[in-house]
């Protein structure tokens, strides 16, 4: 269905809506999913389920992805592209097959829900803010792993002035934590190889976890880890950190 207002462009109407989107989201500053009737039909910012093995946690909703009505739209935002090439999907899925993502055991959520122009329109107090209601619903779906999309947010979420690149030891709301770099095109410092590679880890210690729960069950050894499980690992490490 296309956008139309009397005689106005398709551009002029898609302009028209995101200003608007802006304007109202400048009003109110929580992290509710956000929901909106768009040209491409009904937008939401979260793409969820039970159980999932790991949830893919942006900064808020671009004002592209809430006009395009999928997440991730932007042509130079390289979130579908990456997760192919990082093996997370045997094919590269378009933003308009996001729901997809949930039968590769992926889901997608916000830190906060206001659609902003750009990330840094959002404040760490917003990022503060919206621990609570983030904290959750991932405790509501309880993926295995939750990755943040970038250092700002999850320095606020997590409470720690900063953070590294990888596994965040302490976990969040009950779930692994990882910490990634951003896939947008504005992200210059990370080429897409740096990406692919960056992507590719959480992965592997997901498929690793797996194989080596069927293998190996719950068989702890040395200093309390278990053996050759990573994820069992690193949820021993976050439950005495608690």
């Amino acid at each position: 269905m296309t956008l139309r207002h009397n005689n106005m462009s398709d551009a002029t109407c898609s302009h028209a809506l995101a200003s608007s989107l802006v304007h109202q989201a400048g009003e109110t500053a929580d992290r509710h999913p956000m929901r909106t009737e768009t040209s491409a039909g009904r937008y939401a910012s979260e793409l969820l389920c039970s159980g999932l093995d790991i949830v893919f946690c942006g900064l808020n909703p671009a004002v592209s992805a809430v006009v395009d009505g999928h997440n991730f739209s932007h042509p130079n935002n390289r979130f579908w592209s990456v997760l192919h090439l990082a093996g997370s999907t045997d094919r590269r899925l378009s933003p308009q097959d996001e729901r997809r993502l949930l039968d590769y055991g992926c889901g997608i959520t916000a830190v906060v829900g206001r659609p902003t122009r750009r990330a840094a329109d959002v404040s760490s107090a917003e990022f503060r803010n919206a621990r609570s209601a983030l904290d959750a619903t991932i405790r509501r779906y309880t993926p295995t792993m939750v990755a943040f999309l970038g250092k700002r947010a999850a320095a606020a979420i997590l409470g720690r002035p900063h953070v590294q690149w990888g596994a965040y030891e302490g976990g969040f709301a009950g779930s692994l934590a990882w910490v990634l770099p951003n896939p947008s095109g504005l992200n210059k410092t990370f080429t897409l190889h740096a990406l692919v590679r960056a992507y590719a880890q959480p992965r592997a210690v997901l498929a690793h976890g797996s194989r080596a729960n069927q293998a190996l069950g719950a068989s702890a050894q040395g200093r309390g880890l278990v053996a050759g499980n990573p994820i069992a690992s690193l949820r021993r490490t976050h439950h005495e950190s608690v």
